[in-house]
């Protein structure tokens, strides 16, 4: 692990360090509550942190308050306490410390702490990695692997935003699978399944790496494009038609072809604050008449028909 002692006595924490080092530990070491707590704030984050109760500037408690006030700092904290009544363990847990160890240290003590939060560290960052896969599971969609409509409808409200402060363009393209129901009544909804993957295959590689992509209901998928303006948003729409329409889908009950329809909404320099799915109905307008005259067809929103938009 990697391990910060703060201790304001020399010899104390030289003999930390050699302990903690002949241990297998990374020691980094400093005497006042300051530095400590810049340590433990850095961009190298520690896995450990031995703090002496008594750090001179800032003591153990106040630098344990600080640091839990930081979510993203998750330091197993321990506080050195001295046998006194001004220093008692359980007000060093109500700090914010994780444990605490009365001086003068005992080295069979302190080893079985440093495995204990060891143990906890690694509880926690599995606990993180759970909650983290089960966070992006909620917000991906089964089929396709892609964000699905709950995650977009975040896209739409984080991405109008962004253009609203940097008065920015910012650009939706809602494409729709043609006759898609041929494909399920034809050949099943394994290979309809099958078909929306790798549709949304073809699309994510077509777009570019900060571009949103995700399967907005049923057969339809929708493209959040920040900074594209209506020529952009159009161009990139063709490109993404195209990448699913130049070559066949290679599927187990048999090869098909798929075309794709597309609305196209695009804004820019908005002051007006309107709802993040104003865009999205716009290209769903847009889509519903791209697919009037036929299949594989394209069409763009009426342009300020559903933002503040500067000509």
């Amino acid at each position: 692990m990697r391990v910060l002692i703060a201790e304001a006595d020399a010899l104390a924490r030289r003999v930390l360090e050699t302990a903690l080092t002949q241990w297998g530990h990374e020691v980094a070491g400093c005497a006042d509550g300051v530095a400590a707590l810049q340590l433990l704030l850095g961009a190298t984050p520690f896995d450990y942190a031995l703090l002496d109760w008594s750090l001179a500037e800032l003591d153990g408690p106040k630098i344990c308050r600080a640091v839990r006030k930081q979510s993203a700092v998750q330091t197993y904290l321990l506080l050195l306490c001295k046998p006194d009544a001004d220093q008692v363990p359980l007000a060093a847990l109500d700090a914010g410390a994780d444990d605490a160890l009365l001086k003068p240290v005992d080295a069979d003590q302190l080893q079985f702490r440093l495995h204990a939060g060891q143990k906890v560290l690694e509880l926690r960052r599995e606990l993180a990695s759970a909650q983290e896969t089960l966070r992006v599971k909620t917000l991906q969609d089964p089929v396709t692997g892609l964000w699905n409509r709950e995650a977009l409808t975040d896209s739409m409200d984080r991405e109008l935003d962004r253009a609203r402060r940097e008065g920015a363009p910012l650009g939706f393209v809602l494409l729709d699978v043609d006759d898609f129901r041929l494909v399920n009544d034809t050949l099943g909804r394994r290979a309809g399944d099958g078909a929306l993957r790798q549709v949304g295959q073809r699309l994510r590689r077509s777009l570019r790496p900060y571009d949103v992509l995700g399967r907005y209901g049923g057969d339809q998928f929708l493209a959040i494009l920040p900074g594209c303006d209506e020529p952009l948003a159009t161009a990139l729409a063709e490109r993404l038609r195209t990448s699913v329409s130049a070559q066949p889908i290679a599927l187990d009950e048999g090869t098909i072809r798929i075309t794709l329809s597309a609305g196209i909404a695009a804004a820019g320099g908005m002051q007006e604050r309107r709802p993040a799915d104003a865009l999205a109905c716009a290209a769903e307008a847009a889509l519903y008449r791209a697919k009037q005259p036929g299949q594989h067809s394209l069409a763009v929103a009426t342009k300020g028909a559903w933002l503040n938009i500067s000509t």
